[in-house]
């Protein structure tokens, strides 16, 4: 469970919520001591009255949640925005205001109303293809009164996910994540323990064709078409991190591999949403931008995990120092070598007393090739600029920090930032490790 989830530390006091809301009481079995009992998680209609009560007892939400409708696991959803929040602030910046996409909402609306309340600054686009859940969602929001903020859309299953003209920042699902009501009855039989509470929704909640794979690949595709195949140039340059729950773990085996061939995409990342001892969910994001999130947000850490193989490249990589003496003398004095090459740097703060340096490169600058392309260039200089040799991909730029992270073992921590190359990140870490040590 994420560690900023309110129901980490802190489970809900059966016995104090029942006195607060008074239809759980109902839902207990009777004890023998006199006290509460246990409560009754069997009962679909128990799960909806407790999730109701503690979105008005923790977030001061009512929330309408019909019978007929996926009732959402609160801590799992909390999870889930929480790892956004997380995502969102590291790789773009945090305080922003911020645009998101709930892509099937549903009549409960629960990462909207959740977000907004816990983001007064957010603003949100909710969307589903059932109309009758979508009169219900519409209702949870204005009783909430977060019109405002949240803007309901209704869809059919042939429309684009992601057909606005609005910018967004991020998008969030939770997918259909069954073929066939078959598939969901073969997947319950493999269990060995018997599920805590009866799964009730709407067809469309559960079942899709071709599975969450299908419904996935089409996202992939309806994303790629977003920010490159329409009219709003702007949305090129900017960062969408585009995500969606996923059930089967087996499903990130095909669609990892998808994105990286389809797409020749590294910029992803995974990860795992637990709740309690049995329910394990993941998540996928992408962008087609270049912030790169820390290795603690993009790849699971694991080291006995299945999903370990399918991590995107590390952003963080530690060198080890002989010592601490002098080194920061040498590492300023190979960064300001560099500067005549277009390399620029800032200090950014302390850790452990030492200065922390912020790098901003417009390519490997100090490898041998770029330095005869740039000799080069200098003996062109009388040459009209477009025949002089270039000395950019045009991919952009790349940010690096560095940080010392321990004194008593000394180690440097690189982190990458921003840009598209992993090999050029491995190759200014081997730079300032040869400068360093």
């Amino acid at each position: 469970m994420h560690s900023r989830n309110i129901y980490r530390n802190n489970p809900p006091d059966f016995e104090s919520l029942a006195k607060a809301y008074p239809v759980l009481q109902q839902h207990f079995k009777a004890s023998q001591d006199n006290t509460v009992g246990v409560y009754n998680f069997q009962n679909p209609q128990a799960i909806i009255d407790l999730t109701q009560s503690l979105l008005n007892h923790d977030f001061q939400l009512d929330v309408q949640l019909p019978i007929e409708n996926l009732c959402p696991r609160l801590a799992n959803r909390l999870n889930y925005i929480l790892w956004i929040e997380d995502l969102l602030n590291e790789t773009t910046g945090s305080g922003i205001a911020r645009q998101g996409l709930d892509v099937g909402c549903g009549a409960s609306c629960i990462y909207p109303l959740l977000a907004c309340r816990h983001n007064p600054d957010w603003t949100f686009l909710a969307t589903d293809i059932n109309h009758q859940s979508l009169l219900v969602a519409r209702e949870n929001v204005s009783a909430n009164a977060l019109e405002d903020q949240i803007r309901i859309v209704e869809k059919s299953p042939k429309d684009s996910f992601f057909d606005f003209s609005e910018t967004l920042d991020f998008t969030m699902c939770n997918p259909p994540f069954y073929a066939s009501p078959e598939e969901i009855t073969e997947l319950e039989s493999f269990k060995h323990d018997k599920p805590r509470s009866k799964l009730l929704a709407h067809p469309n909640e559960l079942i899709t064709e071709g599975g969450e794979i299908q419904f996935i690949r089409k996202m992939f595709e309806d994303s790629y078409t977003y920010v490159f195949c329409n009219s709003l140039e702007k949305r090129k340059n900017h960062q969408t991190w585009f995500t969606t729950m996923i059930g089967k773990q087996s499903t990130l085996h095909t669609l990892i591999p998808l994105l990286k061939s389809k797409y020749q995409l590294d910029n992803y990342v995974i990860t795992t949403l637990v709740q309690g001892q049995h329910t394990r969910r993941w998540v996928l994001g992408w962008s087609f931008g270049y912030h790169r999130a820390s290795d603690s947000i993009s790849r699971i850490s694991q080291t006995n995990s299945p999903l370990k193989s399918l991590n995107p490249p590390v952003t963080e990589i530690l060198v080890n120092l002989s010592s601490t003496e002098g080194f920061q003398a040498k590492l300023e004095s190979t960064l300001s070598n560099l500067v005549r090459y277009g390399l620029s740097w800032e200090k950014s703060g302390e850790h452990l007393n030492v200065t922390v340096h912020r790098v901003r490169v417009p390519n490997d600058i100090w490898s041998r090739s770029f330095r005869r392309a740039w000799a080069k260039r200098q003996d062109d200089s009388s040459k009209p600029e477009s025949k002089r040799q270039k000395l950019n991909d045009g991919l952009g730029y790349y940010l690096f920090t560095i940080t010392l992270v321990s004194v008593k073992d000394p180690q440097l921590r690189i982190r990458w930032n921003y840009g598209v190359d992993f090999k050029i990140y491995e190759s200014f870490v081997g730079m300032i490790k040869r400068a360093c040590t």
